[in-house]
């Protein structure tokens, strides 16, 4: 397998594993009374943003990792 693939996979993974666990946060705005859920919410909330940032700056499209219904704005 060409490192370019193993690449592709590693990446497609690794979102997967972030959309899985930001999947498990409340968001930020039903946890006020609790702060550490509040900063967990919006954690990865930042983690999500940087991936589409990243993805939008090498020119990538999520669907093309096969990634659905990845939305950090919901944490919020």
């Amino acid at each position: 397998m060409a490192n370019e693939e193993r690449a592709k996979e590693m990446l497609q993974h690794l979102i997967l594993l972030i959309h899985e666990s930001m999947q498990s946060v409340r968001p930020a705005s039903l946890v006020q009374d609790d702060l550490f859920e509040q900063g967990r919410a919006l954690a990865y909330y930042e983690v999500g943003e940087l991936v589409l940032e990243s993805a939008r700056v090498f020119n990538l499209s999520l669907e093309e990792l096969d990634v659905k219904g990845f939305n950090p704005g919901s944490l919020l």
